[in-house]
């Protein structure tokens, strides 16, 4: 006998709740993978664009550096920079050191003008916060070396390299995050880059006299020497870039100064350095102090934070970008 519509229709039954929930839960499972990797390509091109700006910033930064030691070596600049040494002797003596010879002298000038051409704060650079100069008023804060590095590369004729055009920056690249009128260097996160010129602390973590960190410095710093594998010989990273023939350890032998001193006046002495520009990656936590920082914590000298000590491997540094850093993770 056939069966009528009306019969079909009612032997039909609908999908039961489990078969629904079952349904819902894969197309949940489907958006979070998809939730997942949209995340993921997002991450992967903002990290690719803060490594583009780094790598820009690091070959601006290297042509200004490349200049400053080529001026630095002219006999014109050399018969000014031996000018500068009786005052040099004279302002460490009110400060009660003597006894230092025309070396070390000579050396302590060279990071001056150093220091001055390369500022990350107002103190190494007062002059720039005078009345009428670009930084007149400004408070120290985070973004304090971020602004200065801007300006270094875009306003001033560093060392005789021209400053560049303000249209060398996308519009991603520059912010003026906190309002005061001064442009600052920016990752792909919106977030200020820092800047560190004589990151030795990132090195040398406790100070003048402890042990090369290479844990530490390698998670910013890309292919750096490796350590010596012969006794007796010197570690690469504990040579001092401008004092290669050990001008300041005879200085330190004949107690004339403490390494307190030096590092104070201007960094961790007998370590490598070379000028660091850090982005705060995908989590914006930095994991070192900051570069205004001259505190005893030495976030200066790109020190890291208890806590990036506390778990070297497992810390903040893990995801930040830097222009040290010549490989892809």
């Amino acid at each position: 006998m056939k069966r009528s519509q009306n019969d079909i229709r009612q032997t039909r039954r609908g999908f039961t709740l489990l078969e629904i929930l079952i349904v819902v839960s894969l197309i949940a499972v489907l958006a979070a993978f998809l939730t997942m990797a949209i995340g993921k390509a997002l991450t992967q091109a903002k990290e690719a664009a803060t490594r583009t700006t780094l790598l820009k910033l690091d070959g601006m930064l290297q042509q200004r550096l490349e200049a400053f030691r080529t001026l630095m070596d002219t006999p014109q600049k050399q018969n000014e920079v031996r000018g500068r040494i009786a005052a040099k002797k004279q302002q460490m003596q009110n400060g009660g050191i003597s006894g230092l010879n025309e070396k070390m002298l000579l050396l302590m000038v060279y990071k001056d003008y150093y220091r001055n051409g390369f500022a990350q704060s107002m103190s190494d650079n007062p002059s720039l916060g005078t009345a009428g100069q670009p930084f007149a008023g400004n408070t120290a804060d985070r973004l304090e070396s971020s602004e200065m590095l801007y300006w270094m590369l875009t306003k001033a004729d560093t060392f005789g390299v021209p400053a560049v055009d303000d249209s060398e920056f996308a519009s991603t690249e520059v912010a003026d995050t906190d309002g005061d009128g001064r442009l600052e260097l920016i990752d792909a996160w919106g977030q200020p880059l820092r800047f560190y010129r004589w990151p030795t602390r990132l090195l040398r973590p406790g100070g003048p006299a402890t042990p090369i960190n290479r844990s530490l410095a390698g998670l910013l710093m890309k292919g750096l020497p490796a350590p010596p594998t012969a006794a007796g010989d010197i570690d690469p990273l504990s040579l001092d870039p401008d004092d290669q023939v050990g001008v300041y350890l005879a200085t330190v032998n004949a107690s004339i100064m403490v390494p307190a001193d030096y590092e104070t006046l201007y960094h961790t002495p007998d370590t490598y350095h070379m000028p660091l520009i850090v982005s705060s990656g995908p989590d914006r936590a930095l994991g070192l102090n900051e570069p205004f920082d001259n505190t005893g914590s030495m976030g200066r000298l790109a020190s890291a934070t208890a806590a990036t000590l506390a778990n070297i491997l497992n810390s903040e540094l893990n995801d930040n970008l830097t222009n040290r850093q010549k490989q892809q993770k």
